[in-house]
């Protein structure tokens, strides 16, 4: 007997309903909205999502701090038809009350295996997996799970009434519960791989991903993943079929498969969004563009009333991104990745400008986003937020000599040197495989410093001075930093377990803001702390 089913997955949307990228205001083939109107469901059809959805975009930062609640994300989810999604580890960032107030809004059913909600009125919301029965039969159980990572990165007030505990072993419980109830066994996990999966060669022993180790010790179908933001339509792996999607739903996965027997086929493909749909979005809310759509659906006529519904949302967002906040005496602009680590970023710099400011302490240090907007000399929110898109607060930490060493050896890992490249050095790969992680690179203002990168890693840093004098192992120092490198997340663990002399709890961006509010014209320093060579 062969039972077909279909399924359409996507993961890591963080707020990006619309064909907009927030960074400027032209239409993009991208969004939540646009990506659903692709969607052709039946009975046999499951639509599931692998979370971080209420952060990350503008829109999901207006959202929080204007709207307050999440009806816009949950309304373009119900739109878009979903049956299950799980939870990621930025859907914890606002809160208890917000992410339930989420799940309330969803049709669709959350599921996390190595999640428990610790308030028993609110602790069905969650359910650790649910069987499904199709129409043709087909019994299909729907486990999700999130990295258990989230321990380390989020604030504990936004954990006081949750619980996350290893993924890995919730799941193989579950599969073990399970038994043969079910026909195929579904995993949505909001997490990656630590291997290479061409050779299996592990690249990362942290635990924040185990995607492979599932793949090779339990007993899953179908593993859908996320979190790295990596994209591909899917590869078998020790009898396990598994894929991942990019973010801002850029594309989503399209699965077609046939159980017979003790047999599983599989088709699969990442499908981009539709410029035709993208337009079909924009014709729901422009009265002067024709509908391009390339066929009516009933799912398209629900997108595209969910896309007029939500507008206000939409609007509010674009207005407030506009406002003028100050001027600077220069634009700020990115560079490629490898030239700002190596020649240094003004936009590092101003973001360090400002944690000095308002931390007072002697050094202070940030990364980039992998996507930095930059400044213009007439500065708005727009800027701020596509410049920094993190929800995070400032820390202030007591640190030794030793171990500020200890952290910049780490950030010197980030250099390759290679003949082959552009100037002869490129991004190690520890940085972009199996994630791409340049956010882990740290600038830092307050010390100068000399990386050599052609040392070997650990013994790179060659000259390490403040203000002109060599830093002892036994110097004392305050350290300004953010929230999530404070816990020792990237590779820093130096920091963890340090004194802490201050906490600042307003969001970096709520700062920037506020730091050109009161300074309309920036004085930029001009001064750079560091060199690299090779």
């Amino acid at each position: 007997m062969e039972q077909n089913f279909s399924i359409y997955f996507t993961s890591d949307i963080h707020g990006y309903l619309y064909p907009e990228n927030y960074a400027d205001r032209e239409r993009k083939q991208l969004g939540l909205l646009a990506a659903a109107c692709g969607f052709r469901k039946d009975q046999n059809t499951l639509v599931l999502d692998g979370g971080d959805m209420l952060q990350g975009s503008a829109f999901d930062m207006y959202c929080q701090k204007f709207a307050g609640d999440t009806t816009a994300q949950a309304e373009a989810m119900n739109a878009a038809g979903y049956d299950f999604v799980t939870i990621g580890n930025h859907d914890f960032n606002y809160g208890y009350d917000y992410l339930t107030g989420y799940l309330k809004k969803l049709h669709a059913r959350a599921v996390c295996a190595n999640l428990r909600i610790k308030k028993e009125e609110d602790r069905n919301l969650v359910q650790p997996y649910h069987i499904v029965r199709l129409e043709n039969g087909l019994r299909v159980a729907v486990i999700g799970i999130v990295t258990d990572y989230v321990n380390v990165w989020e604030q504990k007030e936004n954990l006081e009434y949750f619980e996350i505990s290893s993924p890995y072993e919730a799941l193989k419980q579950v599969i073990d519960e399970i038994g043969d109830r079910a026909d195929l066994r579904v995993c949505i996990y909001h997490g990656g791989y630590e291997a290479d999966l061409e050779t299996g060669r592990i690249l990362s022993t942290t635990g924040e991903d185990v995607g492979y180790k599932i793949c090779t010790t339990l007993p899953v179908d179908i593993l859908l993943t996320g979190h790295q933001h990596m994209a591909f339509s899917g590869k078998w792996i020790n009898g396990t079929f598994t894929a991942q999607v990019p973010d801002k739903a850029q594309k989503y996965l399209h699965l077609s498969g046939t159980v017979y027997g003790d047999g599983l086929h599989v088709e699969a493909e990442l499908v981009p969004v539709k410029e035709a749909d993208a337009k079909a979005v924009y014709s729901a809310i422009s009265e002067d563009m024709a509908d391009t759509a390339t066929e009516d659906t009933e799912q398209l006529s629900r997108v595209k009333y969910a896309a007029k519904a939500l507008l206000p949302f939409e609007q509010k967002t674009q207005t407030w991104l506009d406002e003028p906040l100050g001027t600077l005496p220069r634009e700020l602009s990115p560079d490629t990745k490898i030239r700002m680590a190596a020649n240094g970023s003004p936009i590092a710099d101003f973001i360090n400008q400002i944690q000095l400011y308002y931390s007072g302490a002697q050094i202070a240090c940030c990364g980039l986003a992998n996507e930095v907007g930059g400044f213009r000399t007439s500065v708005t929110t727009r800027d701020v937020i596509a410049s920094y898109p993190y929800p995070n607060t400032l820390m202030v930490l007591e640190i030794d000599g030793k171990t500020l060493r200890k952290a910049l050896e780490r950030t010197a890992e980030y250099f390759q040197p290679d003949a082959a490249a552009e100037d002869g050095i490129r991004v190690a790969d520890c940085f972009i495989k199996p994630k791409v992680e340049h956010y882990n690179y740290d600038y830092f203002a307050g010390i100068d410093y000399v990386i050599d990168a052609g040392k070997p890693a650990g013994s790179r840093i060659v000259s390490l001075t403040r203000q002109g004098k060599p830093v002892e192992d036994t110097d004392t120092f305050s350290l300004c930093l953010n929230n999530y490198r404070a816990s020792g997340a990237g590779g820093y663990e130096m920091y963890q377990g340090l004194k802490v002399i201050k906490e600042i709890n307003t969001e970096m961006t709520e700062l920037m803001i506020d730091y050109l509010g009161t300074h309309p014209k920036v004085e930029l320093a001009e001064e750079k702390s560091y060199r690299v060579i090779w």
